[in-house]
């Protein structure tokens, strides 16, 4: 064996020795010394080699060789790059600093050295002594992409996005080098989104704004979506507005700034989806979103118009989504149609058996008219299994125990709604109509009373009260402002 790394090594060293001297015969007739050091290095680095070869990537004895070997040519920074990386595997990571730190003295214009040295220091987690180090070698070649790249994400690592988009906007001015940068902004902030940090995520996407010409309606798309997803209404709305400036705009916007808008002016925001409508004739996310705000909107006529033209224009009803089914549903619903409306739901519940909305809608719908109860019973049964700590389905579990006589059921599980939902009249009305059912006027009176401080306006409690003579007058209504409405059973 030994023979055989002989046989081996002296190859190497005349194929080594053979190209050093073809390619510096002018310096080792000027100076044979410098061949006579250059020879040795070389023939260390042939023997560190050759002991990783032998011994394994962690071998002892190739860090000595390639040690030697950099004592007699201090200036090749790969040398001691070798050694560190034995170090670093052998888990001596002080001792890999230090030999990536003997280069950098040794080679202090080498911005290879330094990167390497700003390298090890993040991995031990010392990321100031890192950006130092990176810092030093983007001063030294400054129209480098990796190094900035590389400083950026120090700083990233350290937690510190605003100085590492500081250096990447820097970098950018460089010729050529915005490409290359502007990829890292992007996959930087989808790992952002990955990691569900949107916050952080955000400027990324803005420098692509900044810095980009192309697909930006996209951008700002996602711009509005992040600020939306973080409560920013106000930039959300700002970016869906930059975003339908674009000669291409995506009906995605128009359908997320209408859902914004929609929460303080209903007008704007179906405005906002008419106009989409007209930009992008027949796309079927804008005319469903426009019949779902109908519908929202009490303009039950027009919410029936509009799903009924994306059911007539959609190529199949496997193209029709939840919100179809739910919303015209509704719409018909509200109107007066409510067998047409029954059978929107039955529809949706057998194209989505797992959405526990429809069903408790339609759960609910039946038990207010007293019919097909006992299906209803199974609908709100599965809807409870899908989301068990709903209030508004146990309501509507008990409201059908109600009309089914089941008193007792219905109380028990009624007032377990309550407790889950205290501010919902409806729920207040519930319980005093099972109470009065069971014959306990007095709680039945105060249940009332409690929904109607809640909201004023129920008019079936004020009937109530009205009919077991209690004079609405009498109650307290103007001193209780009712900020929130009823969380609806249908939803």
């Amino acid at each position: 064996m030994r023979h055989a790394i002989h046989i081996f090594l002296a190859g190497t060293l005349s194929l080594a020795c053979g190209c050093a001297i073809s390619g510096s015969s002018h310096k080792s007739a000027k100076n044979p010394a410098d061949d006579i050091r250059f020879s040795g290095a070389l023939a260390h680095y042939a023997i560190g080699i050759l002991n990783e070869f032998h011994y394994g990537p962690k071998s002892k004895a190739a860090i000595d060789e390639y040690i030697s070997a950099a004592a007699l040519d201090p200036e090749t920074h790969h040398l001691y790059s070798r050694a560190a990386v034995i170090h670093f595997q052998r888990k001596e990571t002080d001792k890999a600093i230090e030999t990536f730190k003997l280069s950098c003295e040794k080679n202090p214009d080498n911005p290879e050295a330094w990167l390497d040295l700003a390298g090890i220091y993040d991995t031990a987690g010392r990321y100031s002594d890192a950006i130092d180090a990176a810092s030093k070698a983007l001063a030294l070649s400054p129209s480098d992409t990796v190094i900035p790249i590389q400083l950026a994400k120090l700083h990233i690592h350290k937690g510190d996005d605003k100085t590492a988009l500081k250096v990447l906007h820097r970098a950018m001015k460089i010729e050529g080098n915005r490409p290359i940068l502007l990829r890292f902004c992007l996959v930087q902030g989808n790992i952002y989104l990955d990691r569900g940090e949107a916050k952080r995520a955000i400027p990324y996407f803005d420098m692509l704004i900044q810095k980009t010409t192309d697909k930006k309606e996209q951008l700002y798309n996602l711009l509005g979506i992040l600020y939306e997803s973080l409560g920013y209404s106000k930039e959300a709305i700002n970016n869906f507005r930059m975003a339908l400036k674009s000669d291409n705009p995506l009906a995605e916007s128009f359908v997320m700034l209408a859902g914004i808008l929609a929460e303080e002016d209903m007008q704007n925001a179906l405005k906002t989806l008419r106009e989409g409508g007209e930009r992008l004739p027949g796309d079927p996310n804008i005319i469903s979103a426009l019949g779902v705000l109908y519908c929202i909107d009490k303009q039950n006529d027009a919410a029936i118009k509009t799903f009924e033209k994306l059911r007539n224009t959609s190529e199949s009803s496997t193209n029709l989504s939840v919100s179809f089914y739910y919303y015209y549903g509704a719409a018909c619903e509200q109107s007066g149609q409510t067998e047409k409306a029954e059978k929107i739901f039955e529809d949706g519940i057998k194209k989505f058996p797992d959405n526990h909305d429809i069903m408790n809608y339609l759960a609910y719908l039946w038990a207010e008219k007293g019919t097909n109860l006992d299906k209803a019973l199974v609908y709100i049964n599965r809807a409870l299994t899908l989301d068990p700590a709903n209030p508004a389905y146990m309501d509507t579990l008990g409201w059908i125990y109600y009309k089914q006589k089941k008193y007792s059921e219905a109380l028990e599980i009624t007032l377990r709604a309550g407790e889950l939902m205290q501010d919902d009249s409806t729920i207040k009305e519930h319980i005093g109509d099972i109470k009065m059912a069971m014959g306990n006027r007095d709680s039945a009176l105060e249940y009332w009373k409690q929904g109607l401080l809640l909201n004023p306006a129920n008019k079936n409690i004020i009937s109530r009260l009205k009919s077991e003579g209690i004079s609405i007058t009498d109650l307290p209504l103007k001193k209780i402002t009712p900020a929130k409405k009823d969380k609806k059973h249908k939803n």
